[in-house]
């Protein structure tokens, strides 16, 4: 199964070009979905999480408030690579069993036509959990932007203030390092229909791949 991990920084553009690539059936793994669902009030993570943060990080219902959770541990680096331990390997787990379930379920398939022969893995941190060695990646896919569309995109996406969005991007690695490891490379500073252009582009090569291989 060949396994593209896209990547990029906050507010570069993942989500939409996972969703195109998904547009096209292409399977779609991603780390953010895991781990919210990791982090559902019913999980062990959750309780582990509320036991160190407190009760300060619950709304008023006893679920987690994700802005108040990240509001501290990006001006915390304890608490950050605290929460990083527990989550990424329980992330990444998941996923590789996800990949699994869907290369043996393509083998099997009797649809027609059967699903595109690659998946999508979608890691926003790849560089920073050093993603590459915990699972089988095969290509890089960075989603690359300049620094004031990422900051304006966070802005209007999540209502986050400006100095959050600088402290989440002091945390990640500059794009300068992503595009350096990257085997393809999306520029997301056009318009969406250049964006999804490249997706479909980069879609054909990879369904080449998969045949020369």
């Amino acid at each position: 199964m060949l396994t593209i991990a896209l990547t990029g920084g906050i507010g570069s553009g993942k989500s939409t070009v996972a969703k195109y690539f998904a547009e096209l059936k292409v399977h779609i793994v991603d780390a953010d979905v895991i781990a919210h669902a990791l982090m559902q009030t019913h999980t062990t993570a959750f309780k582990e999480i509320v036991q160190y943060f407190g009760k300060q990080i619950l709304k008023t219902d006893g679920t987690l408030n994700r802005k108040r959770l990240l509001a501290i541990v990006v001006d915390d680096d304890r608490k950050r690579q605290w929460l990083e331990r527990l989550l990424h390997p329980l992330i990444y787990s998941e996923m590789r069993c996800q990949i699994e379930q869907f290369d043996n379920e393509r083998a099997n398939t009797v649809l027609l036509p059967p699903p595109p022969p690659y998946c999508i893995a979608v890691i926003p941190l790849l560089f920073e959990t050093a993603g590459t060695a915990l699972i089988a990646i095969d290509r890089i896919l960075v989603v690359s932007t300049t620094v004031a569309n990422q900051i304006q995109r966070v802005a209007q996406r999540n209502d986050v203030d400006i100095t959050v969005i600088a402290k989440i991007m002091n945390t990640q690695t500059n794009d300068a390092t992503r595009l350096a490891q990257a085997d393809d490379i999306i520029y997301n500073n056009g318009s969406i229909s250049e964006l999804h252009q490249q997706v479909i582009d980069l879609h054909n090569f990879y369904l080449k791949l998969v045949e020369q291989s």
